[in-house]
């Protein structure tokens, strides 16, 4: 029940913050109790493997998401989103940003062909 409620916080964490460093961190520390909850109370006998898969793939997944916050804040200077609304990024940037966030979302979601 404690890891249930860990995840519940670290999700309200990632819908609540307003800086995309700390979203990353809440991204990514969703993973540990999922990482526990999936390799204790897994319903398969596979359940250990499936979240180390989990734990390997949404974590390198999201590198992409971390390299394209860089980018942002290489261009704004900042990963506050009130600054970053204000900010005038170019168009060629913007896809490359938009990019690597859709492939790091496409993993943890998981959409085809990034599924396991």
């Amino acid at each position: 029940m404690i890891a249930f409620l860990v995840l519940e916080s670290l999700l309200i964490g990632v819908f609540v913050v307003l800086d995309l460093l700390l979203f990353y961190v809440f991204f990514e520390a969703v993973l540990i109790p999922l990482f526990i909850i999936i390799g204790v109370w897994g319903a398969s006998a596979d359940r250990v493997r499936a979240s180390f898969l989990l734990f390997l793939y949404t974590l390198f997944g999201s590198l992409f998401m971390l390299l394209a916050f860089l980018v942002i804040f290489y261009h704004v200077g900042s990963t506050d989103f009130e600054v970053i609304s204000l900010a005038d990024i170019s168009f060629e940037s913007q896809k490359w940003i938009w990019l690597g966030i859709f492939l790091s979302l496409a993993v943890k979601t998981p959409l085809l062909p990034g599924h396991i």
